[in-house]
């Protein structure tokens, strides 16, 4: 009789062993989850459109002359929408893979996740390509907000687009090892919350997201900071591509694109290396399913 209960559900069909099929099939399935929750994306819509409009008043209030001294145009609007706009898209795909990871720690999930035939790099992977996709969603919403509801100038040519984009690829690509890094964190530790916030609230401010760093000047420790953080290069190209119209014939655009691309080679490694670390202590340990 045990024999045949052993059959009867013995799975036989062997595990797919190609790393973009488990990396595609994580994030299909993060998907169909997301967009069962329509309530919850349609208030984030809504959300989205709110905090443009607050941003688009208080850019009633600023004056253009601080704005175009840093070579951004005039536009406060422009200027504070894109920081704002591909931050949070940045923060969405980080935050993904730690919050996900905390999420499947709290529920007890992740120990069958960790014993499945699924690599872990490819796991990480499609968590965070479901946090790029759904991230998309919102920026590109953002942006079509100020652009179409609020006049915000900002260039959409071919060109303007295309180096954007190459920018945005580089963007996260600099900053997935930190995510890495505190999904990590979570599996020793199993919050990480406070971090995910202050590294969020400092990249933000040090890169200027919605204020020109040349305020900076007069605080040389703070100025000093503020070019240690990929996100600053990345928001300069972004701003000089979107509201100037630059393109890749630029040579600020193709700095900060070697910088980001020097970020992502050293941190990306570092981020994997540290959650393989932190992965082999908690099976060492014993509290993969502890929360």
């Amino acid at each position: 009789m045990d024999n045949q209960l052993i059959t009867y559900f013995q799975d036989n069909v062997a595990p797919d062993k190609s790393e973009v099929r488990q990396i595609w099939g994580i994030f299909w399935g993060q998907l169909k989850i997301f967009m069962t929750y329509r309530t919850w994306v349609v208030t984030d819509t809504f959300n989205t459109i709110v905090s443009i409009a607050i941003y688009y008043f208080l850019s009633l209030q600023v004056q253009p002359s601080q704005i175009a001294a840093s070579g951004y145009g005039t536009s406060y609007l422009a200027f504070s929408l894109i920081g704002i706009a591909f931050a949070n898209y940045l923060w969405f795909c980080i935050n993904r893979i730690s919050h996900s990871m905390q999420s499947e720690i709290r529920e007890g999930t992740f120990e069958t996740i960790a014993s499945s035939p699924i690599r872990m790099r490819s796991y990480l992977f499609g968590q965070a390509a479901r946090g790029f996709l759904v991230g998309l969603y919102y920026m590109v919403g953002a942006l079509a907000v100020g652009v179409y509801g609020f006049n915000a100038p900002l260039h959409f040519e071919p060109a303007a687009l295309l180096t954007s984009s190459l920018v945005l690829v580089f963007m996260v690509l600099s900053h997935l090892g930190l995510g890495i890094f505190i999904a990590g964190i979570v599996l020793v530790y199993k919050q990480a919350d406070p971090v995910t916030f202050m590294v969020s609230l400092f990249m933000e401010f040090f890169a200027g997201a919605l204020f020109p760093l040349q305020l900076l000047s007069n605080y040389p420790p703070l100025a000093i900071a503020s070019e240690l953080m990929p996100y600053t290069y990345a928001l300069d190209a972004l701003r000089k591509s979107l509201i100037q119209g630059a393109t890749l014939a630029s040579q600020d655009i193709l700095f900060d694109l070697a910088v980001l691309v020097v970020y992502a080679v050293i941190l990306l490694p570092l981020g994997l290396w540290s959650f393989n670390v932190g992965y082999d202590r908690i099976r060492t340990e014993g509290t993969t399913s502890s929360y």
